[in-house]
This record gives structure tokens, sequence and C-alpha cells, in this order.
């Protein structure tokens, strides 16, 4: 490996640890000011984006410029790098997401959520092309509410079974609907990898993860689900089994027919 080239990935090392440092601050500052995420929106933007289009298009140069040139090992951080770049990428779009999702005004009309259900589950299939997801999906009638983030929070519960489905096994959900005291209650189970009771309320805050390293993500994902069924007056909960799957059973405003 020539010097040029040490310097360069050198480089994209001292690009590598100023973002991992500035998430870790920013992921401290999010978790302790919750209620006030939305004013952060300007930070994740400025503060996050620019250094990452730098060390993503810094990385794309290496590779095209010095693939030839570089050892095994070389090649490895380079590997190590772009996959923090996509990590961060994904961590900087939730979060956003996030913040949008508490500041933009609800458009509210007739919603079909059978409809929105069935393109969720073929949107999810081709994030995942690998997996023979399993969608079953009953009736689910229709509702008044934001389709465009109904259908993320039902994306977010779907790809959420295909993450934590059990090694080997292919990814199995359910979404239906149930009659309680109070009206409709919606639901989204799986036959994943389940979790204790005891974490049911855990499951929903931000950056929270019951199991570290075991599937990608930000952590962000079920945050969002909540958000969305608030701003939609409605509340959701989580039951799950270890090693025998969850279920996520939300409620939402006042229906249509």
């Amino acid at each position: 490996m020539n010097r040029e080239t040490r310097r360069k990935i050198k480089q994209l090392h001292v690009i590598q640890n100023e973002l991992e440092t500035r998430v870790a601050q920013r992921t401290a500052d999010l978790a302790a000011k919750n209620d006030e995420l939305e004013g952060f929106t300007h930070v994740v933007s400025h503060d996050l984006r620019a250094p990452l289009r730098s060390m993503a298009a810094f990385t794309h140069i290496v590779r095209e410029e010095e693939s030839e040139r570089l050892s095994e090992q070389g090649q490895k951080d380079l590997g190590r790098l772009e996959d923090s770049a996509t990590h961060l990428s994904k961590l900087v779009e939730d979060l956003l997401e996030y913040a949008k999702l508490g500041a933009k005004s609800l458009y509210r009309e007739p919603v079909d959520l059978t409809e929105i259900a069935e393109k969720v589950v073929e949107e999810v299939r081709q994030v995942h092309p690998e997996l023979d997801l399993k969608a079953t999906i009953h009736p689910l009638g229709e509702t008044q509410g934001d389709a465009r983030i109904l259908a993320l929070a039902l994306f977010n519960l779907v790809d959420n079974a295909c993450k934590y489905r059990k090694p080997g096994y292919e990814a199995v959900v359910e979404i239906g609907r149930e009659e309680g005291p109070g009206g409709a209650v919606y639901f989204v189970k799986d036959e994943g990898l389940g979790f204790s009771s005891d974490h049911a309320g855990r499951v929903f805050e931000p950056f929270e993860r019951l199991r570290q390293n075991s599937a990608p993500g930000s952590g962000i994902g079920l945050a969002n689900v909540r958000r969305v069924v608030r701003r939609h007056g409605g509340e959701i909960w989580a039951e799950g089994v270890p090693g025998q799957g969850a279920t996520f059973r939300f409620t939402l405003g006042r229906e249509t027919g």
C-alpha cells in the first residue's frame, strides 16, 4: 500500500471518528430531551448530513482510485467505513422522520386500511427480497386518517417482524382487526424472536433495542409507530413471548364505516 493510499484511509478514519462522536452526542441529547426532539431537526440536517456526504464521497474516491493497490486489511477498513456511512445515514433519516411526524399537520381523509396494508407488505418484500415473507391480511375496514403516515406505521411494524424473525425461519406476519370496547383494535402479529412481557413498555422508546446488535436498524422505527398512532388519537401496546413472537395492537381515531 503506497503512502497516498495510507493517507486517504487515515483521513477516512478521522472522518468516521468525528461522525461517531457527533452521533453519540446527538443521541444522548435526543434521549435526554425527547419532548423537544422537533427542535433538533435543523441540527440533524446540517450537523450530520454534510459530513456524511463527505465521508461517502471520499470513500467512493478511494474505492475507485485505490482499490487495486489496497491490501486485504485496507479493503476491510474501507468496507467498515462504508457500513458506518450507511448506518449513520439511516439514523439521520429516521431522526428526521421522527421529528417531522411531530411537526406536520395531519391530512385526514377516508382511508382503506386493507389497501394500505397490502401495499406495505409488497414494499417490505422489495426491501427484503432475500426473505420469503408470509403475510396474512384480514379485512381492516376504513378509517379517518393520514394515509401516508399510517402506511409508514404499518411498514415499520411489518419490517420489524422481518428484522426479528427467528434465525433460519421465514418471516411470518398477520395483520388484522378485532372489536374492542371502544371500537376497532388493529394488530400486527409475528412468529419471530418475541420478547419478555417485562420489556413491553420499552419497545416504543427511541433508541431502545432489546437485543443489541441482533438486527440492523436505528431503534427509531417503533417510536415512529407510536407517534403516528398517538397523532391519530389512538394508543398502541405490545405483547411478546420469548421465542414465540410478538403482537402489536393499536387503536386509531373515529372511523367512517
